[in-house]
């Protein structure tokens, strides 16, 4: 006997003065409508609220205790079928975890094939082993109802994919360099093409072309900027050591100028000595001249000065400033 049978089941009926109660307690709250209370009502009022409170409290206690009587044969209804109902899930609970215990064994099972069929066609087609720990092998292709066939689509085309990413990489690596190289020839500097391989993952090629291009002529153009301001000055000091160069030469042509000029003297002192010792004929400048103030600048020593200026006073009719 698999379901349950009611052998006799009888629906409760209860008989109540309800209708009584409730014409009842209506005409009894027909003197409250609108009162309100006042100095002189209020006692009152709170016995009456007791009174009714506790009428309200003697019909709730009476509904409690009615229901109570006549849910006892439910309660104990549903507790003894609850107590079946627990002793059969229990058994089905037993089988289940034997059930869950052996299709996990299956599909342990399954994946590990998988993971075999990895291994053999990373090995058949000479790709990385590396790529193994690539492969994702979703739950629904181990499972108990699961196709191998299924799985083993999946890995194929992972695998597949892989192997022309790195390719693609391969190409993406070589595009680098190439471009590194051809920038590179026209800098002094070249290109660092390792810091952009390793900032290339494969799907950024073209955003490393363009930042490797205007890396290229940002270079270009700071090593332009440098190669000028170099130039500049190198002229510069050029221009300022052919400068000091003609000031050496024409300090040397000065130089050799005043060793050519004879010293003052030599052209002065003409046997002074003995002119000096011989009265100076005055008659020479009988005849009237004009008058003129020169200034001569002597360079000597002192004594020769001294001569020169006692010759002067006293061999010519001249004035000499006090020196």
């Amino acid at each position: 006997m698999n379901e349950l049978k009611i052998i006799e089941k009888q629906m409760p009926s209860i008989k109540t003065n309800a209708e009584e109660l409730k014409l009842h307690v209506t005409d009894l709250l027909k003197k409250y409508e609108g009162i309100i209370a006042t100095d002189d009502s209020y006692k009152d009022l709170k016995k009456d609220r007791a009174y009714l409170n506790k009428i309200s409290k003697e019909i709730d206690d009476s509904r409690k205790k009615v229901k109570k009587e006549l849910s006892k044969p439910i309660t104990e209804f549903e507790d003894e079928m609850k107590s079946i109902v627990s002793i059969v899930k229990e058994t089905s609970n037993d089988l289940n975890t034997q059930i869950s215990q052996f299709e996990q064994s299956i599909k342990n099972e399954k994946l590990k094939d998988l993971k075999q069929y990895v291994l053999e066609r990373i090995e058949e087609k000479g790709y990385p082993k590396e790529y193994a720990d690539k492969i994702e092998i979703n739950p629904s292709y181990y499972n108990i109802s699961a196709s191998f066939n299924g799985g083993k689509f999946s890995i194929d085309t992972q695998l597949h994919n892989f192997h022309e990413f790195d390719l693609e990489k391969i190409k993406g690596v070589e595009t680098i360099k190439t471009m590194c190289e051809t920038m590179s020839s026209n800098l002094d500097s070249p290109l660092e093409v390792e810091r952009y391989i390793k900032c290339f993952d494969g799907t950024n090629l073209n955003a490393l072309v363009q930042v490797i291009t205007s890396g290229s002529q940002r270079q270009m153009k700071v090593e332009k900027e440098t190669k000028e301001r170099l130039q500049r000055k190198i002229e510069q000091e050029k221009l300022e050591k052919e400068k000091l160069e003609r000031e050496s030469i024409e300090k040397q042509k000065e130089q050799e100028q005043q060793r050519e000029l004879p010293k003052v003297e030599e052209i002065l002192f003409f046997e002074v000595e003995e002119e000096i010792e011989t009265p100076f004929n005055n008659s020479f400048f009988d005849d009237e001249e004009e008058i003129r103030s020169v200034t001569w600048t002597l360079t000597g020593s002192e004594s020769d000065l001294s001569k020169i200026r006692k010759f002067v006073i006293t061999q010519l009719d001249v004035e000499i400033e006090e020196w």
